[in-house]
């Protein structure tokens, strides 16, 4: 979704009918992307609204009702046009602008240990740590799970080099980890 809301529900739907899954149900809940790849003091004053929680929790609590009852499809989209075409828009030029944003990524030999966790977490085979082959172009999907793991900080930015890698939502305040949410709000 990137941020930009509308579309991204019917899209994923779209795809994973494609390779067979059945949709049960999605849902857009338009926030500021907190999902940030790189960890800024911005985030430390952000906090969740709880409204936005209960929300998110309520959605996944009956799609789980109705997954063990065996019963039909939950829709809830949000259609607005504007956020439709862009979605659309952004989906054709992904693909190429993965090929030139990767160039923004460094590994740094110095820091490596060859631990090959950057391999064994990267989602599209785009790392060879043996062969010295990182951030394949051709596969690469810039998820950055390769600098958000690395246990050595050896994966950096270009432009940013001593940039912190957003780690997750844990670091945001307000945060409720999902063990702690309350059965009933």
């Amino acid at each position: 979704m990137a941020g930009i809301a509308c579309g991204a529900i019917k899209r994923a739907k779209r795809y994973l009918e494609k390779k067979g899954y059945k949709f049960i149900g999605g849902l857009e809940i338009g926030v500021p992307t907190y999902d940030s790849v790189i960890w800024f003091d911005y985030f430390k004053n952000v906090s969740w609204k709880l409204d936005k929680i209960k929300r998110a929790y309520y959605f996944g609590k009956n799609i789980g009702t109705i997954l063990e009852k065996g019963k039909g499809i939950i829709k809830e989209y949000r259609v607005i046009p504007l956020g439709i075409i862009l979605s659309n828009f952004l989906a054709y030029i992904e693909r190429p602008m993965y090929r030139i944003l990767i160039s923004v990524l460094y590994h740094n030999k110095n820091y490596c240990t060859k631990c090959k966790t950057c391999e064994k977490i990267c989602p599209v085979n785009a790392i060879d740590v043996e062969n010295g082959k990182f951030f394949d172009k051709s596969k690469c999907i810039l998820c950055f799970k390769c600098g958000r793991y690395c246990p050595n900080k050896a994966i950096r930015f270009r432009l940013f080099y001593n940039a912190e890698f957003f780690k997750g939502p844990f670091q945001i305040k307000g945060y409720i980890p999902p063990n702690e949410i309350p059965s009933k709000f």
